[in-house]
């Protein structure tokens, strides 16, 4: 018999009286952590009437009582996100049970977000034997800083467009099997979802594809890399430019076409009306990181992905 027998989860919906109170718990962490405006409404648009992604709204219950509140999100097929408010932490665990066993993390790489500032939710993963994938998301103030020299390189710069995602799918594949980086994630490792998972970002599944600043890198009349930026909301701004993708053909590493396309692609945006741009890269692409720093991005957090193998 598991020890989370008596745990359950419930679906709910909009008018569900008993979800009311977690959401305004919601707000009252969010007030006592800094944030200035209340989340509530924002958080029922999102996973009531967005629709946007597919999503599944979950109480949890102890013993028949509710005891907290999470919803999945689920973008693709294999990538999402799991959002949970759990107001006491003996709790916890057991919703992460609960959410393997509905086979949430079953080959899907899952963002764990949280209101409560605590590990409580990331050691609960672990607890689970879930496999973690630690990300490190970073900005650029792109208002406080002035054009970036590029290197002098016999390269050009074209246009991407979404003839091009065939190549750029299969390339990206390549690249992450070389670097194990999301090991377990098909959409990285697997040129044909991979290149379905692009074509669908193209088409605007994460926001508006930033078509000025989405490049291909040539060498010797040969494309050898490129990058591409999609606009979202985040860090309280309602356009920010953020890579979604950038990759350089492994047979090229190491020779500065990274670093001069990062740049070229500031250079790009710097002529445009954005205050910051951000990424996020994998903690232990510690060459990726290096790189970003040395061009002045910042560190803003870590978050973590997790995945049943």
């Amino acid at each position: 018999m598991s020890n989370f027998s008596q745990y359950s989860l419930q679906a709910f919906t909009e008018h569900t009286k008993a979800a009311l109170p977690f959401f305004e718990d919601m707000d009252k962490v969010w007030f006592k952590r800094g944030g200035e405006a209340s989340i509530q409404a924002s958080m029922k648009e999102k996973v009531f009437r967005e629709k946007k992604y597919a999503m599944h709204p979950f109480l949890l219950l102890y013993k028949h009582q509710e005891v907290g509140l999470l919803w999945v999100e689920l973008s693709t097929e294999s990538y999402g996100n799991i959002t949970l408010h759990i107001p006491e932490k003996q709790h916890i665990e057991a919703a992460i049970y609960l959410l393997k066993q509905k086979g949430f993390f079953k080959r899907k790489m899952m963002e764990v977000v949280q209101i409560h500032d605590h590990s409580h939710y990331r050691d609960a993963c672990f607890k689970q034997e879930l496999i973690p994938n630690i990300r490190q998301r970073m900005c650029l103030w792109l208002n406080s800083i002035d054009y970036l020299d590029e290197d002098p390189m016999p390269i050009d710069y074209y246009a991407m467009d979404k003839n091009c995602l065939e190549w750029s799918g299969e390339l990206s594949a390549r690249a992450h099997v070389i670097s194990r980086d999301y090991d377990q994630y098909d959409e990285m490792k697997v040129p044909e979802k991979r290149i379905a998972l692009e074509k669908a970002v193209w088409d605007g599944l994460y926001g508006n594809i930033i078509e000025e600043a989405s490049i291909m890198i040539y060498f010797q009349d040969k494309p050898v890399g490129y990058c591409y930026l999609v606009e979202v909301e985040s860090w309280g701004f309602k356009r920010v430019p953020w890579i979604f993708d950038i990759c350089i053909d492994p047979a090229f590493h190491g020779q500065g076409f990274g670093r001069a396309l990062s740049k070229k692609i500031i250079n790009i945006l710097l002529d445009m009306d954005y205050e910051i741009m951000g990424l996020a890269a994998t903690k232990t692409n510690r060459y990726a990181i290096k790189l970003y720093e040395q061009i002045g991005f910042q560190h803003v957090d870590n978050f973590y992905e997790f995945f049943e193998a």
